[in-house]
């Protein structure tokens, strides 16, 4: 650890020490419970709405799974209590699921919560909308949200224009399939944020137990994502009044 290259990069004296692994450790603990990275992530969104990078009014929401280890090779010699199993077509996964709501119209995302593998989207769909939405994208999981009962039950939830795709085998038509088309040419943005979370920062699998850590960790990768997609955006339109010339 106390290399010169590890003093370099920390910016340390020649007779400073390197931080060890304990206290490396005691400080990303304390961000967890502190949870200073929800606190970042709801200052950044709020300093990009302020700044008119982020736009107003529409939000889509997505769910992926974060898969976890069934394996029971560990100290207690169970599987995270935290993490369950759900299916997903044919396909079964266990783990704990990521819910996400991304600005409609810039792609950026706004809000982040996380429940076990088994919860369905639909019941974490009212906590990514915001209380200025007036237009909500979400895929066909997301059908039926205008029934749900703190939908129903909330004027303003009630009141959004919910654009959710049908299931493919309700598409009969020519419309019909041009309507689905330009619902998902929106909802796709959703699906950039979880490229880059899970193909480019490689969080596919939980890195710890529990949800707290892990949350915390998807905390930080959705925040760096988004900051990651503005700067793609910012390279192709020449910057943004809020960061500069790229």
């Amino acid at each position: 650890m106390d290399s010169y290259a590890m003093h370099a990069f920390l910016k340390l004296g020649a007779n400073e020490q390197v931080p060890d692994a304990t206290t490396l450790a005691n400080f990303r603990h304390m961000m967890e419970a502190d949870r200073i990275g929800e606190l970042l992530f709801s200052s950044l969104t709020r300093l990009l709405q302020d700044g008119g990078v982020m736009y107003k009014g529409g939000t889509i929401a997505g769910a992926t799974f974060i898969e976890s280890t069934c394996s029971t090779k560990n100290r207690s010699g169970k599987r995270d209590p935290e993490m369950h199993r759900a299916r997903k077509g044919r396909t079964w996964h266990h783990g704990m699921k990521l819910h996400i709501g991304v600005d409609a119209g810039t792609g950026l995302p706004h809000t982040l919560t996380t429940t076990s593998a088994n919860v369905h989207d639909l019941d974490e769909a009212h906590r990514l909308i915001r209380d200025d939405d007036e237009v909500v994208y979400g895929d066909a999981g997301y059908r039926g949200i205008r029934n749900r009962a703190e939908v129903k039950d909330d004027e303003h939830l009630r009141s959004i224009d919910y654009r959710i795709n049908e299931m493919k085998s309700k598409v009969r038509n020519d419309g019909d399939k041009a309507t689905e088309n330009r619902k998902s040419s929106t909802r796709c943005k959703v699906e950039h944020v979880f490229h880059v979370v899970k193909d480019l920062f490689g969080l596919r699998k939980t890195p710890c137990r529990g949800l707290a850590k892990n949350t915390e960790r998807l905390v930080w990768a959705v925040m760096s994502a988004g900051i990651y997609l503005l700067a793609q955006s910012n390279r192709r339109t020449g910057g943004s009044a809020l960061f500069g010339s790229a």
